[in-house]
Order: C-alpha cells, then structure tokens, then sequence
C-alpha cells in the first residue's frame, strides 16, 4: 500500500507518516459486554479512523491505473466507474466483461480489497434481453437482475428513466411528508415554506437529473410533482 502512495504522488514524508500511524496497531472485540483480549492488525486499515477511507480510495485508484480506464464507453469495448468503494464496470460484450473482472480481481488481490459477492449484480442493457443467465467469473456467481440501483439512480435493462423518475417522486412524497409539521405549520409563512421545499424536499426529486433523456410523458409527471408535491 505504502508504494502504491509513492507511485501516485504522494510526498514521500505523508507516506512516512502514515507508516507511523499504521504500525503497531492493536485491536480488542466486545463479546456481551466482555472485551477480549488485544491482538495485533498486520492487515488492512484502522476500523473507523478518518484516514481509512482516504487510503482506501487511493489504493483502488492505483489498481485502476494498471489498467486502461480513460474514454467512454462509446469510443471503447470497456469502462470503469467508481466512486468510493461502489464500482461499475460496463462492457460492450460479455467476454470483454469477465476479462476486465478478472484483471480487477487479479490485482485486488494482491493489494487486499475483496470483491464482494452478495452485492454484486451483473444486468444487461438492450432493447430485448432474452438470455437471464446469472454471470459465472472465476469462482464468482453474480446474480443476473433486470432492474439495480447504483449511486442513488435506478437503472433497469431496457435503460428506461421512467422508474427512476417514479422512484425519486416517491421519495419526494416520503420527504414532504417528513417535514409535513413544517409545511402545515401556521408559525411559518408562505415564504419560509417555499425555501423548505426548494431546498430540502425538490432536490431529492431532481438529483441526478442533468443525465435524464425524458419522454414527454416524464416531463408531465415531473412538472405536476414540482408544482404540486402530493
């Protein structure tokens, strides 16, 4: 991990420092109340320290760099997405899509990240999918689905926004109905009221937004909603 840091340009005197950090860490289980004894961590990161995520990140981002991750999808057979610990990989076929699992998995391994297979999905993308077969790689299972939610957007294989969109005005509902005290209240005036749903309560609605391609029947629902938050 520590060369990894070095090769991505981290001053080798921050690099220092986290070595420090990091050596001898010790840690200790609470069983019913009952704390075992300490054992050293040889492996991995600290649980719940702030630089653990950084460090994470910055380790997955120097396995992403022996690989070929610049354009998009439109100019190239493959192309990795990832933000934090979520990643995406999207193929034009599914051979070319195993081949990149297995380069990842390759190189996962030797720095400690696992994949995880329970939350893996694997779901194609067409107009018509009639092939439902689950995606066997190496010794991983992913589970074939027709619709995912990744980052918060519901993405489904026939790449249709109008579920997304059905989701977020539910969510937008839940929201409005949260803050319902606030809405109703007579304390507050019309004004206030509107700053609490521009700011609070629409965005929920209108995240992720700018890559929608709506119908106009999208458009409709949207407009109603906005205007007339149920």
């Amino acid at each position: 991990m520590l060369n990894d840091l070095l090769i991505l340009g981290i001053l080798k005197k921050l690099v220092q420092l986290i070595s420090v950090t990091m050596a001898g860490s010790k840690a200790t289980v609470r069983v019913d109340n009952q704390y075992t004894s300490t054992f050293p961590i040889t492996n991995g990161v600290r649980q719940r320290d702030a630089l653990s995520s950084v460090l994470f990140d910055l380790v997955l981002e120097a396995i992403f760099q022996k690989m070929n991750i610049t354009g998009h999808i439109g100019t190239k057979n493959t192309q990795i997405l990832a933000s934090a610990d979520d990643v995406a990989v999207m193929s034009r076929s599914k051979n070319t899509l195993k081949d990149t699992f297995c380069n990842i998995e390759k190189q996962a391994k030797r720095k400690g990240p696992l994949v995880n297979e329970n939350k893996a999905k694997y779901m194609q993308v067409a107009r018509a999918v009639h092939n439902d077969e689950h995606l066997y790689c190496v010794q991983y299972k992913f589970e074939h689905v027709k619709e995912v939610s990744y980052l918060g957007s519901q993405m489904n294989q026939t790449n249709s926004i109008s579920s997304e969109i059905q989701a977020k005005i539910l969510s937008g509902n839940r929201c409005y109905y949260a803050y319902g005290k606030l809405i109703k209240s007579r304390a507050l005036n019309g004004s206030t009221k509107l700053k609490i749903y521009k700011s609070l309560i629409r965005p929920v609605v209108t995240d992720g937004c700018e890559a929608w391609t709506l119908t106009n029947r999208d458009e409709q629902h949207l407009r109603i909603y906005l205007l007339f938050p149920t």
